[in-house]
């Protein structure tokens, strides 16, 4: 695109015109401001600034801890979950399932262990005679 004649004059007027040198005491004083700047000690923005730095990262250390102690004791039993169903308390499954063939196994496992602990309110009221009945020697040590 080319320019008109008028401001295509006026552009190399302006190129040739003389530019100011800036003054000579210009450079001392940006010098002295930049080192006078640099030798303080750091300003209330700068520190209120490194404390919430610091604040973040202890905060962020603390969830990280967090996260890994969480982990860590999701997959530790420490040698109490039981790695298998005993005779017995797989006896009681199989009596209660036998009384209520409805109830899943998981469930059935689930009353068999409540029976075995003596747990004295049970979930399922309406089964408690049922239950007390399938393991008959569970239900001579409750008497």
């Amino acid at each position: 695109m080319e320019l008109p004649d008028e401001l295509r004059r006026l552009e190399s007027e302006l190129a040739g015109r003389a530019q100011a040198d800036p003054p000579a005491a210009l450079r001392g004083r940006v010098l002295g401001a930049v080192h006078a700047e640099l030798g303080r000690p750091a300003s209330r923005r700068t520190a209120r600034r490194g404390f919430w730095s610091f604040a973040a990262a202890a905060a962020a250390a603390a969830l990280v801890c967090a996260n890994v102690t969480g982990q860590l004791a999701r997959g530790t039993d420490c040698g109490l979950r039981r790695t298998a169903v005993p005779a017995d308390l797989r006896d009681s499954v199989r009596r209660i399932r036998e009384l209520l063939p409805e109830m899943s196994e998981r469930e059935a496992l689930r009353q068999a262990l409540l029976i075995e602990a003596g747990v004295p309110e049970r979930p399922l009221p309406v089964l408690h005679a049922a239950l007390a009945t399938a393991n008959p020697a569970n239900a001579a040590k409750r008497e």
